[in-house]
């Protein structure tokens, strides 16, 4: 059975000039949500999000203000590697100019920089205990919606006026990672997998692998064979609508940055020597390269994919 939401939802936004004026910021100033489900007790509360202590919490330097009362474990990561400068190593890119940009990614507009990004991995992962999970990763504990980054503003786009959201059931143990862009091939490879990376395998086998489904995605089949490559059984996986809810009685995620191309360094590497061992890549003659890149006019697309493609 599912649970209609009610739709009684206010958003304020505001704008903020950073950067000398150059770049502006949207920021949610007021997230004023009524009545998640009428027909779960926990969700009938209400929250107003103070203007001061949301703008403090996006761009505060601490680790995001999820409860410890949920955490029931906790494992910082902090890792290094050294990059192979003498591989391809994409420079003179450019920040793109739109509005729902990450307010916190580095300009990676020189070699230098890219390399520093690439080399190191700072992220939590947290094993929480009785929330609730939303196809786009967002965690609620019935009465507050966490952000799974203090510098983060993605998240509260969900809320958009006019959505029906529903409760889609419960779940013992499960995985979510990623966003609500994350079943899109390029963000699942690079925004789901690497920060699964960071989930221990002990979770792997007993969890219920939860993706979010964008519905302008075409096609999931890049999801279930790209999982099932790293030994998630297919009867795992779970797809999620943007505006469904599960509960979980435990949830392992990862937080802090969140997974918009956060996850680099050792995650690519552990991705990669699993894709190699599972696949036995090792035993394959490397005959044919590909190369993609976005049709113009379109942003985050590859400068000059003339000169790399001749």
């Amino acid at each position: 059975m599912k649970y209609a939401w009610s739709t009684e939802i206010d958003l304020a936004f505001g704008f903020i000039i950073l950067n000398y004026g150059f770049l502006i910021c949207e920021i949610l100033l007021i997230l004023y949500i009524k009545n998640f489900f009428h027909n779960l007790p926990d969700f009938n509360n209400s929250i107003i999000l103070d203007n001061n202590q949301l703008i403090a919490n996006l761009f505060s330097e601490n680790t995001c203000k999820i409860p410890s009362a949920l955490i029931e474990r906790q494992i910082n990561y902090d890792e290094k590697i050294t990059v192979d400068t003498k591989g391809l190593i994409i420079d003179g890119t450019v920040r793109p100019k739109f509005s729902w940009n990450y307010c916190a990614t580095c300009h990676h507009t020189r070699t230098k920089n890219v390399i520093k990004f690439a080399s190191r991995l700072k992220t939590t992962f947290l094993h929480l205990k009785g929330v609730y999970l939303a196809g786009s990763c967002h965690i609620s504990d019935g009465r507050r919606v966490f952000s799974r980054d203090p510098r983060d503003i993605l998240p509260y786009k969900i809320f958009i006026p006019g959505e029906t959201r529903s409760f889609a059931g419960n779940y013992d143990h499960a995985i979510c990672v990623g966003h609500r862009w994350s079943s899109y091939y390029g963000h699942f490879i690079t925004d789901y997998l690497c920060p699964l990376m960071c989930v221990p395998r002990e979770y792997w086998a007993k969890s219920k692998v939860i993706v979010g489904l964008e519905p302008e995605t075409k096609s999931l089949n890049h999801v279930f064979d790209l999982l099932t490559m790293i030994g998630i059984k297919n009867e795992s996986i779970h797809i999620l609508g943007r505006t469904e809810w599960v509960f979980c009685n435990n949830l392992y995620t990862v937080v802090d940055p969140p997974s918009y191309f956060s996850h680099p360094a050792t995650c690519y590497v552990n991705l990669s020597k699993l894709l190699n061992k599972n696949l036995k890549l090792q035993d394959v003659e490397a005959k044919q390269y590909v190369i993609c890149n976005r049709r113009p006019p379109a942003n985050r697309k590859i400068a000059n994919f003339d000169e790399l493609w001749n």
